[in-house]
């Protein structure tokens, strides 16, 4: 089946990424495969069919998230094709998401964060990579949002980005990513006399990638004391974790991220949770109390005259 008019419709209309526009391809094309071999109708799939792909997909270790985003994109396109008057009904209708676990993300306390940049070099490079991190920190954007920057946006204050969707927002730079990206430029442009407009560009004097990002921090990260593994989005979630500690409202870093939906924003309310049970645990009388109990019940050996009451 040609997806040529489905795709040039996400692209135009909803103003999807052209790496998001491969990821549909491919699901679509790895659904029309199983359809195929089936000997079915793409068009008007049995549910016997459908559930017997998705069964393929779990036994080849797929993910339920990755399972379900499949579904997503059968979904949408199926849906459009009914918008188009091409098709009757939408035969994942009815067909219901797996169930996921739903994990909290990775973050990064200050001292691992600051660990990262005193794992950076003090050569042009060394001086990119401390500004890229101190952008990604600051800024809280996609790894993508970041590297569709450029030099002359660094007049403003306010730095007016698109994201998902054509989406618009502002992002702001501390003063200690604006000295970082001050160094990085100032020792490019001595070096390179480059003219280009990128914000960050690599050895090769070309525009960086999301896949070179990626393997710069965790380059970085294998120097560093940092033991967790962090990715460009493991900062963005490290912006968002520290914003809602101090206490900003949840619907500004809402925005701050770009989060269509206020229940994306909502998984890090679950991380301030956890470190103020934590603070709790270490800190209050009671907490401690609580923790004494706990061994008691695991059946450690605590000497009679320790033994605490509990109010």
């Amino acid at each position: 089946m040609d997806y040529r008019d489905y795709l040039q419709y996400l692209e135009q209309v909803r103003c999807l990424s052209p790496h998001t526009l491969r990821s549909y391809l491919n699901d679509l094309k790895s659904w029309h495969f199983w359809v195929e071999s089936q000997g079915e109708d793409e068009s008007d799939p049995s549910q016997f069919c459908l559930r017997g792909y998705l069964a393929d997909l779990t036994l080849r270790g797929m993910n339920p998230s990755s399972v379900n985003r499949r579904l997503s994109t059968m979904r949408g396109y199926y849906q459009w094709l009914c918008d188009k008057n091409l098709l009757q009904n939408n035969p994942l209708k009815i067909m219901h998401n797996q169930k996921t676990k739903r994990h909290l993300p990775a973050y990064l306390t200050f001292l691992e964060f600051q660990a990262l940049l005193d794992a950076t070099g003090e050569d042009l490079l060394g001086l990119r990579d401390k500004a890229l991190l101190e952008c990604l920190y600051s800024t809280g954007c996609r790894v993508s949002e970041l590297l569709s920057m450029k030099k002359n946006m660094l007049q403003q204050k306010d730095i007016l980005i698109t994201g998902k969707g054509g989406k618009q927002r502002f992002v702001f730079l501390v003063p200690k990513a604006r000295l970082a990206l001050g160094n990085y430029l100032e020792e490019r442009s001595k070096q390179w006399n480059d003219p280009s407009l990128a914000l960050f560009l690599d050895a090769q004097r070309q525009c960086l990638t999301s896949r070179g990002v990626f393997h710069i921090i965790e380059k970085i990260t294998q120097k560093s004391t940092v033991a967790k593994r962090v990715t460009p989005h493991t900062l963005r979630h490290s912006f968002a974790t520290g914003l809602l500690d101090q206490g900003a409202d949840i619907r500004i870093v809402q925005e701050m991220l770009g989060h269509s939906s206020l229940s994306t924003t909502q998984i890090y309310t679950h991380l301030s949770l956890e470190k103020m049970k934590q603070v709790y645990r270490n800190s209050h009388p009671h907490g401690r109390r609580s923790r004494i109990i706990d061994k008691r019940a695991m059946g450690s050996n605590i000497k009679t005259g320790e033994q605490q009451h509990v109010h």
